[in-house]
């Protein structure tokens, strides 16, 4: 993937989240995270695609550091109430 390739990922995943209704108070906290990141970066990144490609997959292998942050205990209460 290029840097072209990531930016566009952003809205795709959502649009994806949304049409499975899957799209929620924890995918909304992450994905307000990734566009204050993208927005803050650089307008063309100093990355070549190999480079690019380890840090998506550095992220995908993260998921269940992420998964604490996007689905916190108040939303598993409120799934159960």
């Amino acid at each position: 993937m290029n840097e072209t390739d990531l930016k566009g990922l952003l809205p795709e995943i959502r649009m994806k989240l949304e049409e499975y209704d899957r799209y929620r108070a924890g995918e909304d906290r992450l994905f307000k995270l990734a566009s204050q990141y993208l927005s803050e970066a650089p307008s063309k990144w100093n990355m070549g695609i190999d480079e690019m490609n380890f840090y998506f997959a550095l992220g995908m292998g993260m998921f269940d550091r992420l998964a604490d942050f996007i689905y916190r205990k108040e939303e598993s209460d409120e799934k159960q109430a």
